[in-house]
Parts: C-alpha cells; structure tokens; sequence
C-alpha cells in the first residue's frame, strides 16, 4: 500500500524508545534477563545444538522401550558393567524420557513462542503505528546516512511513493516534518510465520511422544494375529498415569490372506560368476521384486482391507498405519546317514546346524561336536519373472554349504527334487506344501504426524519468503532547508547505499535524459 498516514504530535512512548533512552540493562530483574535468553539467537542455536547431540546418543543406544528384547542383562552384555551403569545413570536408555531432554525441548517451545510473541508485536507495530519521529544523533547514528538540499518535504514524500513505499509523515511543533517509509512488510509477516511454524513442529513431535505407539508382529497366513495397543506402554510413570486418565487399550486383529515373493532374473557380469557352478549363480540371479501382502485389519466394528500392501504402500486403519517391514520363510531340510532317516529341522536362510548320530541341532546347541556342519547360505521359494512374463516357479531351493571333520566343504542346491548327497549324508528339502511363509508388520501410531507436516510447510514458506523479500524503512526528517536520510534495511537483496541512491538520485537521472 501507498497510503500516507499523517499526525501532528509525537507519542512520548515512541519517542522515548527511538532514542533508547529505556531502562538499563543492569537495572533489568531477572524476568527481563530470562525474556533476554528467550529471545535470543545465540542460546536457542546452543540449545539445538544438545537437543541434536542428545537425539545422536538417542540413535546409537537402544532405547529400552523401543528395542526387541531390551533387557539389563541384555544391555550388560552389550556394554559392560562400566558402560551401563554410565549408561543407566546418565539416562541414555531412555533418553527422549529424561528430565534434561524435555527441559530443552520446553525450553526451545517456549523460546519459540516469546520470538512469535515478539516478532508478532514488530509486524503489528509496522503496519499499524510505527515510530516516525527520530533526533538527530539518530540520523546520524547508521552508516547509510545522507543530508540533502533542496528536499523539501513534498518532494521526500513523492520519491517514497514512486519507490513503492509506504510513507507515515509526523509534523512536529518546531516545524520539522518527519517521514518513514516502508517496503516490505510480508518479510516480518513471514519471519512470523517462520517461528509459528517451529511451535507447530514442536507441538507435533511433543504430540507424537505422549500418544505415539510403535512395534512389529509376525503374521502367518489364514491365521489371525491379535496385539493389544496401548499408548502407555514406555512411557514414564508421570505420563502413564496422565494417560490413563483418558485413554484406553485397543485391539488389533491382522488376518493374512495372501503373501507373495515374486522374483526377477537379474544378470550379473561375467567376474561376479562363479565357472564351475553354472546352477549356482543362475540361483544366486533370483533377486526379490518386491514382498506384497493381502492383509485384513479389524478392530471393533471397523474393518480395512488392503490387498497390496508393500514397503512403499502403507495401511491406514482407525488411527494405526501399518508397513511391510520384512518377511520369513521356513521349510523343513529332511536328513538321512547312511540309510538312516534323521530328524528334519526347519531353516532359514542363515541358519547353521550340526549334524551326527545324535539328531541335528543348531550350532550352539549340540551335546557334541557334529559330524558335518550344514549352512544355509540363501533360501528362496516362488514365482520367478523376467521384465513382466512368468518365467517358471522355483520349488524351495537351499544354498547350503556342507563341511566335514576334515575341514573341506562344499556347495549345494537342494531342493524337493535335487538331493544333495556328501558321503553318506544325504540332504533334500520339502515340499512346497510344507513351507511356512511369514510377513512381518510393524505399526506405529502417530498424532502428530500430519501436524508435523504442516509445521514443515509454514516453515519453508516462512523461511524462503523472509530469505527473498527484503524490509526497507527509510527515514527522513526535513528541517530547515535541508532533509537528513537513513536507511534501515532487513534483508540481503541490495546493498544500503544502492537503495538510497536508487531513491534520492532517481529524479536527477530522469532529468538529465534526453
């Protein structure tokens, strides 16, 4: 806007504070010093600074609520006694819970909201009233300082208007005449906006804490999984006790319908084969598409269904999003020495069992060292596609390596089919019927997710715009046939002095072209 706003008399308030003639600092309570550390910059950066190097520590030690199977014996047996109990002192296992995490996160919250406060209050103050009137040691004061002749009033206010600003005169008693003009003004709105939008991010996260519920569980096919969710669950005593207040557990049935593994023929160089092992690396070749589900969710008398859902292709149910996380595949490797059925174990790929007179048992476990030591290096079962054609479908398959008492050992592809046979130890997997497919989920529940989002979006608008559009105020006082001139400038746009001379040189440029 163009607009002039014109008074005759000054406002003692505003006057006072052109001048800086406020209190003094040393004079300021302890309220003015805390709104001082609110407020500032240096602070707020070093409180990021911890917030960051705790959420670093928060990463690389497990978190005791979110880690499977978190234990003290666990974690002892992770770190040492020393490293725990420095650990547990400090509070690393569960630091997102600890006093000194959330002090910093309030602290950064109500930082957050004084600069709103303040910046609100700027924004406010430059639309509706700003402050017009300055002495002298003002003018002279700022480095972009200029004294003009023959500008008189009338003609400041012109070339404010003709540069787009918007212009406040203040005509005082003596005859001074004071003018401010502003360009600009979306550059405070958007620096509030940019800190609105760090309270929203931190009310977001602070809403995904309390409520937020996350996990995983395995589901078989046409078996139905249930799993209680709780919001308490992790949290400390004072937060549970909070939320049992008003929440409540709720129960999840995940019933599998369908679950599949496609894979695609992928060629590898000549380098990465292996000659003598033809069928080997044609096996090796199969690498997984993509592992989809058709999966039903019912909870109370709310029923989802969704029947491709993927690493990229989450479900969304009453409040809970559910991911594929991971899968599993079991079949059972049958055993026979000389002539001799043995137990047949279930594997997976990684799995390595011990095998001799006395049964087969994982490595580890054996009563006695085995006569040979079976590994399963990769299990893979299903259809195998090229580009979008079904090329065939691969029965269980194993990769296993097989060593002896001796040391020496060799590779095998056993199937349903294709036994391997290594003296007299005879291996063959089973039958497509008898593989057990497992899908893995994990779930989360998240509030403050979406508030997240927007938080995300304000403060990239607010940001790009206080980066890009710069705030000028310039002030001028015209007092006794001359005018004095400065610039105050928010913004990286143009230097100072360029503004000035675009403004006051402006007409003497229009009039000296032919």
């Amino acid at each position: 806007m163009n607009d002039d706003n014109e008074t005759t008399a000054v406002e003692p308030g505003e006057r006072r504070s052109a001048r800086g003639d406020g209190s003094d600092s040393s004079e300021a309570g302890l309220l003015d010093l805390l709104w001082r550390w609110l407020n500032s910059l240096t602070v707020a950066i070093w409180v990021l600074v911890l917030i960051a190097a705790f959420s670093i520590i928060g990463t690389t030690v497990p978190q005791w609520n979110q880690a499977q199977g978190a234990s003290e014996a666990a974690y002892l047996a992770r770190y040492g006694a020393f490293k725990w109990g420095l650990i547990k002192f400090l509070g690393f296992h569960h630091i997102y819970s600890t006093w000194y995490f959330i002090t910093l996160n309030i602290w950064l919250a109500v930082s957050a909201a004084a600069c709103t406060t303040k910046k609100l209050r700027e924004a406010l103050r430059a639309s509706r009233k700003p402050i017009v009137a300055h002495s002298s040691a003002f003018y002279r004061g700022g480095q972009t300082f200029r004294q003009e002749q023959a500008v008189d009033a009338d003609a400041a206010r012109a070339l404010l208007r003709a540069a787009r600003f918007r212009v406040h005169v203040i005509t005082e008693p003596d005859g001074s005449i004071h003018l401010l003009g502003q360009r600009g003004l979306t550059r405070l709105w958007a620096l509030v906006v940019m800190h609105f939008s760090i309270l929203v991010l931190l009310f977001g996260v602070a809403l995904s804490w309390v409520y937020g519920v996350q996990g995983s569980v395995s589901v078989r096919p046409l078996k139905p999984t249930r799993v209680t969710i709780d919001s308490k669950e992790g949290k400390p005593g004072w937060l549970r006790a909070l939320l049992a207040t008003h929440t409540k557990p709720a129960t999840y049935e995940f019933f599998l319908n369908d679950f599949s593994i496609p894979m695609d023929v992928l060629k590898y160089s000549a380098s990465q084969q292996m000659a003598s092992h033809k069928e080997i690396d044609e096996f090796q070749n199969l690498v997984v598409r993509q592992y989809t589900s058709d999966l039903t969710v019912r909870t109370g008398d709310i029923e989802g269904r969704k029947e491709n859902l993927s690493v990229n292709w989450p479900m969304h149910i009453a409040g809970l999003t559910i991911y594929q996380s991971a899968y599993k595949y079991f079949s059972p490797l049958h055993f026979e020495y000389g002539g001799r059925d043995l137990p047949s174990a279930p594997v997976m790929t990684g799995m390595a069992l011990s095998v001799s007179d006395q049964g087969v048992f994982e490595v580890g476990s054996a009563p006695q060292a085995g006569w040979f030591i079976v590994e399963v290096l990769d299990f893979k079962v299903g259809e195998v596609y090229s580009g979008n054609e079904l090329v065939r479908e691969l029965p269980p398959t194993a990769l296993v390596s097989v060593t002896d008492l001796n040391g020496e050992h060799t590779l095998h592809l056993v199937s349903p089919d294709k036994p391997a046979v290594v003296s007299l130890l005879k291996l063959k997997m089973g039958s497509s019927d008898e593989v057990t497919s497992i899908s893995i989920f994990s779930y989360k529940v998240d509030r403050g997710m979406d508030i997240v989002y927007w938080g995300a979006i304000l403060l990239t608008l607010g940001s790009l715009l206080a980066l890009w559009v710069g705030f000028d105020r310039v002030h001028v006082r015209v007092k006794n046939g001359h005018s004095d001139w400065r610039l105050v400038r928010q913004g990286l746009q143009l230097r100072l002095s360029e503004v000035l001379d675009r403004i006051i040189a402006g007409p003497e440029r229009m009039s000296n072209t032919p």
